[in-house]
């Protein structure tokens, strides 16, 4: 059996590689085609975790990896250790109370939250719940400009380490490092790599599926 996924470098201000984000990939071509998002994030895990390892996917580097919402409520399901995972929040999903308690369940125990993009409003006085709960958050440098000030300014607020995300550009990079930024992600400093594995799936006890790569 073949596993795929795809890496993307984050760096720091000195061009240090210190996480990657994970990526769904179901073959050597570098795009994205998962018709199902709770499948693509659980085979992201599976490949990344127990096919591969991340000795090999990260040099044992911390991971982001894109979470749905059904995995983020349904987190007994995923029999994966908190350490170097960093559960990545799409800025597509719906925040409420049933979400919120979640995640703070997460971040207890011992997991990391990114939020990828946060849609704030411009009238937001306060720093909302979900700022709080967050690690890290993303700014999208390809969004509307006063879009990218407002969720910069609740990150500094809060005191979140930001992550200038699709940078593509010199200009965009100086920007960023400018505004104060400290981690960068974005085809100026990478596109997504594809990794690929083999393994052969094993039954244990009739009931536990198992992928022992092969050599």
């Amino acid at each position: 059996m073949n596993h795929y996924l795809a890496r993307q470098p984050i760096v720091d201000r000195n061009g240090h590689v210190i996480a990657y984000e994970l990526l769904y990939r179901n073959s050597e071509e570098n795009v994205y085609t998962a018709q199902d998002p709770n499948n693509a994030t659980r085979q992201v895990l599976e490949t990344a975790y127990h096919v591969m390892g991340l000795d090999v996917v990260s040099q044992n580097l911390p991971v982001f990896v894109n979470f749905t919402r059904d995995l983020l409520i349904q987190h007994q399901q995923w029999n994966i250790a908190p350490g170097q995972l960093i559960i990545e929040v799409v800025e597509t999903i719906e925040f409420d109370q049933e979400l919120l308690k979640a995640l703070k369940h997460l971040k207890k125990a011992g997991y990391q939250i990114g939020l990828d993009d946060f849609n704030c409003n411009l009238s937001v006085a306060g720093i909302p719940e979900i700022i709080r709960v967050a690690d890290f958050i993303k700014i999208d440098f390809q969004a509307p400009f006063d879009r990218q000030k407002c969720t910069e300014q609740l990150a500094k607020r809060s005191g979140k380490r930001m992550i200038a995300e699709k940078i593509e550009t010199l200009e965009e990079y100086k920007r960023a490092l400018d505004s104060g930024y400290a981690y960068f992600q974005g085809y100026f400093f990478g596109k997504p790599e594809v990794l690929s594995a083999s393994s052969t799936p094993m039954l244990i006890d009739d009931q536990i599926l198992v992928h022992v790569p092969r050599s």
